[in-house]
């Protein structure tokens, strides 16, 4: 019987260069269109609800309501397969992106929804194409490389987006975002990745998910794990909103609300942590990554008053 690693076409170092770098388009293009949202969402739905507390209470509930889509991932891939789920994430992505252009609160609403499960597909097959087609001891050299290929994206995109806004017109962002989809559908489909042989043909339903959450949270070690994720992704999130809100509630600007998104990210310095962790280890880099981020963000509530 062919394991499933046997039964894959390629892994990624025997694909020809192109098909190679189509492949770690993958994570590229999502890159793009995600960054190129990441200001302008969070001032539109400003926009539209007039307050900074109403952007809130929207993204709360629909982030709510996507974390049901996400939970919903491993049904879908059951039942059509990982790659029409990927195809389904990168047409929803392109849908949502013309729902977010029309400026409409409800229709903002429906295409945040959207947009959170058409990047959850996206990520996730991803990472199981990822781990079939990387092999593990070369997932080391991968990831960095995966990582650094997005600091471009995540560094210009959320200035880039209110830029193309304000010389463009407002539903130029998007218009990036719909054919980032599009890009990313054709790269897919033209790399012919496979499902993995095992996966293909077991007949057994997806577990559910949510009956794993007691034994997952009963051990400290992935308490801990899931608090610290948990925690830096809401940090991110709190920053992504409220960064360029604040710029334009405090009179500076979306553009320089974008700007201070771009700063932030500096997803660049990603190999500098990494040789920072390997030289002092990766516990006391945690510590001081927290730290630090806790102090500048209450240093930033203490001034609050003067942006």
């Amino acid at each position: 019987m062919l394991t499933a690693r046997s039964a894959l076409p390629a892994t990624i170092a025997t694909l020809p260069r192109h098909q190679a770098l189509a492949f770690l388009s993958l994570f590229f293009v999502p890159g793009v269109a995600q960054a190129i949202l990441l200001t302008v969402v969070p001032l539109e739905a400003l926009s539209l609800l007039g307050t900074a507390r109403s952007a809130t209470l929207l993204y709360v509930v629909t982030g709510l309501v996507a974390v049901f889509g996400r939970f919903s991932i491993p049904y879908l891939v059951a039942l059509v397969r990982r790659r029409f789920v990927f195809t389904i994430g990168a047409i929803a992505l392109a849908t949502s992106s013309s729902l977010l252009a029309l400026n409409e609160l409800r229709l903002l609403a429906v295409g945040l929804v959207l947009s959170t499960f058409a990047f959850a597909c996206i990520e996730i097959t991803s990472q199981l194409y990822l781990l079939d087609h990387v092999p593990r001891h070369s997932l080391k050299h991968f990831e960095p490389i995966r990582i650094f290929a997005s600091a471009g994206p995540w560094t210009v995109g959320p200035w880039l987006g209110v830029y193309l806004q304000r010389a463009i017109g407002f539903a130029a962002p998007f218009a990036v975002t719909a054919c980032a989809g599009a890009i990313l559908l054709v790269l897919f489909w033209s790399l012919r990745l496979g499902e993995n042989a095992t996966l293909a043909t077991t007949r057994r339903p997806p577990s559910n998910p949510v009956l794993y959450l007691r034994r997952f949270f009963a051990q400290p070690r992935l308490r801990l794990a899931w608090t610290l994720a948990a925690s830096r992704s809401s940090w991110w999130s709190m920053f992504y909103v409220y960064a360029p809100i604040f710029a334009v509630t405090a009179g500076l600007g979306a553009e320089i609300g974008g700007v201070v998104t771009s700063i932030g990210t500096r997803i660049w310095l990603v190999p500098v942590w990494g040789w920072v962790g390997r030289c002092f280890g990766l516990r006391r880099l945690l510590h001081a990554g927290y730290a630090v981020a806790g102090f500048l963000s209450i240093l930033a509530a203490l001034s609050f008053g003067t942006p």
